[in-house]
């Protein structure tokens, strides 16, 4: 190949001389390649391990290439497609400032790379979806390859499987002689979570009197984001497939359970039976102590959990199930786990429970630490 050296003469432009090296045009393309030093660097391919991933979760990028030698470098980054703008804070492991810039070493042709999105529960909706490229150097964005389009799932709720969830919104000082004759308190909680679970329910008592603090369970209900019932289980001297440990769990003052939701899950558990024993959690319809427990439980015929404090009505001589704290340590848990269930992210549970007290023990009784809620 040769520049024009004269065969077009009339008019011709005469050629300009620098001293400025590097390639101008297509004559100094041919002699580079000549020489062997032509760039055939590219990025083959970029194949996600999934193209829909929810918040808190990760997905990893093959990154496929040619002629880049090993242990030269790979330049990537991260766009958003549509919905709410996303950056460098909606990752949880990359950090740095936006935009969603990196470089890695390459490795024997083929590289992957991980990012793993931040868990937002109760954030709100964001419709996030957004592509991941890599390119061999900025400024060769000729060179950039992209993904197929990654879909972002929100974490609408609280995600009951990373940790212990308070269920207990009131506690009710009981001023009468006997078991509480007044109604039920209702709590709620929508879950991020979607798939198979077993709820486990822990009873933490935390007067320093423990004779003093039977914790109650009435009822427990799923609804789905729309408030239609799923599954309701009303606590009656039945066991519904519930189970419960069979020997109370040691704990300290500090909140939560003294076991993780995992550990309390691993625990040994047995159909759930009659209650009155300070080992586990049980049915009945009295306690047999004075200003702490209930009465009677709810009607069985109930179909829905009203949410609030004093929402639900004792009913006759009904059943419901309590944990029997006379005579125990202080701060020791219980636990009940229900059967499987399929969640779908946006469902709520509901816990029918009362917390009753003397006035006595109400500047010992911790009530959020006293109901806690986790999903195995």
């Amino acid at each position: 190949m040769q520049r024009n050296g004269g065969l077009i003469r009339n008019a011709r432009l005469r050629q300009s001389y620098t001293t400025t090296s590097g390639i101008h045009d297509l004559h100094d393309q041919y002699l580079h390649n000549k020489a062997g030093n032509w760039d055939n660097r590219q990025i083959v391919s970029v194949t996600p391990s999934t193209t829909t991933i929810n918040e808190g979760a990760s997905v990893s990028f093959t990154i496929v290439t040619s002629g880049i030698p090993d242990g030269g470098t790979i330049n990537w980054g991260i766009i958003t497609i549509s919905g709410t703008t996303m950056g460098a804070d909606d990752f949880s492991n990359l950090g740095g400032a936006n935009p969603i810039l990196g470089q890695m070493h390459h490795e024997i042709n083929s590289n992957t790379c991980t990012v793993t999105l931040t868990t937002e529960g109760g954030g709100g909706i964001e419709n996030n979806t957004f592509q991941f490229y890599a390119q061999v150097s900025w400024g060769a964005e000729g060179s950039r390859v992209s993904s197929s389009t990654i879909t972002v799932t929100d974490l609408v709720g609280t995600d009951l499987t990373a940790d212990w969830y308070d269920m207990c919104d009131n506690v009710i000082i009981d001023s009468s002689w006997g078991d509480y004759t007044g109604a039920w308190d209702v709590s709620e909680v929508e879950i991020g979570n979607s798939g198979s679970y077993q709820m486990i329910i822990a009873l933490k008592n935390t007067s320093s009197t423990t004779y003093y603090n039977d914790i109650c369970i009435a009822a427990v209900q799923i609804v789905n984001s729309s408030n239609t019932n799923q599954q309701i289980w009303i606590m009656t001297n039945s066991a519904q497939s519930w189970t419960r440990t069979t020997s109370a769990d040691s704990g300290n003052s500090s909140a939560k359970p003294n076991r993780t939701i995992s550990s309390a899950d691993g625990l040994t558990y047995s159909n759930m039976g009659s209650g009155n024993n300070i080992q586990y959690i049980g049915w009945a319809n009295s306690t047999g102590s004075s200003y702490t427990g209930m009465a009677a439980g709810i009607a069985t015929n109930t179909t829905n959990l009203t949410v609030g404090n004093g929402t639900m009505s004792q009913s006759g001589n009904n059943y419901y199930w309590y944990a029997e704290v006379s005579g125990s340590s202080r701060y020791s848990c219980r636990y009940m786990k229900s059967p499987s269930h399929t969640f779908s992210v946006g469902d709520k549970i509901r816990i029918c429970y009362s917390v009753c007290i003397p006035s006595s023990m109400s500047s010992t009784v911790t009530g959020n630490d006293s109901i806690w809620l986790g999903l195995a």
